[in-house]
């Protein structure tokens, strides 16, 4: 019989963050997860600060910014998030109550983020009990992840960037499979075509906005197939068709139509680019711009476009000395892992524009943004573990 000592401390930090829904689209329950993470770091004797983004609904933004000064050379940044998507149907277990079952954790938010935060937590409890540590370590809880983090960890590095200078960021929202140094970009838009809405049966009295709809899908299918060709110097994670992260461009909505004998007078397509880290935003919407250009003049049809989303990826140098001291640290740990670029967009974006070296790994876990969303119990211990020896050197 195996002797499992479970990370108590860790499980039951995380059944209080869970029990707290903090849905990133209604914003409920920020204020009090933001508290319990500061009452949770005076405990441990960081030193706390919340950054309020002022957002247009006028709903708090809390950032939660805390800092162990031990007057080391270089400082670790650890970056995590509370928000959550919505807990949505098909689950188990309450989403909301932390379940334990053949040593995972379910609950939303077990992986995605609340999971990181109780790590980063585990290994500062530890670091502070052994005092000894060759890194000060900042750790930002933020906000608003999960739909672009334009008033959580975006807003907190570019209005105040130097609470969160460091000399690595550690990005604990990536999974455990590959070391991430690099992502892609993100640019969303919605492109909305009118026509003239007109009865069913009077057809030629209309001008069908699906059908000029479908134009434009066809154009940016075309579009697609082109960029789909451009690489990046960044290794694609394993499973990718392609060995370099690559352009992707994809229609993601498509919407008209009201009832069946009512010919439609508008559609809007929406898209979702994703960019090369090396790749700038205003590039990708020239090349959307000219795309919609060539239609109007091919076809006569008139569009217009709005740009929903638009940051750029980044790059990490992989052979930088403190990159590849993380390796050998998580090689230790968990095994060798494969430097790699994610294909989806991280918080290491922001944190790579405030000018920080800034690496994604953990927490680990599975079934992100689905029902029964989990978190090995032997992870949280693992990057536990790997935060510590990494801090300890």
């Amino acid at each position: 019989m195996t002797n499992w000592v479970w990370p108590m401390y860790e499980i039951t930090l995380l059944k209080k963050l869970i029990a707290l829904n903090t849905d990133s689209t209604t914003k409920e329950n920020y204020k009090e997860c933001a508290q319990l993470i500061v009452k949770e770091a005076k405990k441990l004797g960081m030193k706390t600060k919340i950054i309020n983004a002022p957002a247009p609904d006028k709903k708090p933004r809390p950032n939660v910014l805390a800092e162990l000064n031990v007057g080391a050379d270089k400082t670790l940044l650890l970056v995590t998030h509370y928000d959550i998507v919505p807990v949505g149907n098909g689950w188990h277990t309450n989403p909301l109550s932390l379940a334990i079952k053949n040593g995972k954790a379910f609950g939303r938010g077990a992986s995605d983020d609340k999971g990181g935060i109780v790590e980063a937590f585990g290994a500062i409890r530890e670091i502070v009990k052994k005092n000894k540590t060759r890194y000060n370590i900042k750790l930002v809880c933020a906000c608003d992840e999960e739909v672009g983090g334009r008033y959580g960890l975006r807003y907190v590095c570019q209005k105040h960037k130097k609470d969160v200078q460091a000399d690595l960021a550690l990005v604990i929202d990536s999974g455990v499979e590959n070391i991430v140094t690099g992502c892609s970009g993100v640019l969303d838009g919605k492109i909305t075509i009118k026509g003239k809405a007109w009865h069913a049966g009077y057809p030629h009295q209309a001008d069908n906005a699906i059908y000029k709809a479908i134009r434009v899908v066809e154009e940016i299918r075309k579009l697609e197939k082109k960029i789909e060709k451009r690489y990046s110097k960044l290794k694609a994670p394993k499973g990718s068709p392609h060995k370099k992260v690559w352009n992707r461009l994809n229609v993601t909505v498509f919407n008209s139509g009201e009832k069946s004998n009512v010919i439609p007078g508008e559609a809007i397509v929406e898209f979702d680019y994703r960019m090369l880290p090396e790749q700038k935003p205003s590039d990708a919407k020239k090349e959307i711009r000219n795309m919609l250009k060539k239609i109007n003049k091919k076809f006569g049809i008139k569009t217009k476009l709005e740009f929903e989303q638009a940051h750029p990826g980044y790059i990490t140098n992989a052979r930088s000395p403190i990159v590849q001291e993380f390796q050998k640290y998580v090689s230790k740990v968990f095994g060798r892992k494969e430097i790699v670029g994610q294909l989806g967009a991280i918080d290491g974006t922001y944190t790579a524009a405030a000018g920080i070296p800034s690496i994604g790994f953990g927490p680990g876990g599975g079934n992100h943004h689905a029902p029964d969303e989990f978190i090995p119990l032997n992870d949280i211990k693992k990057m536990r573990k790997l935060i510590v020896k990494f801090c300890e050197g």
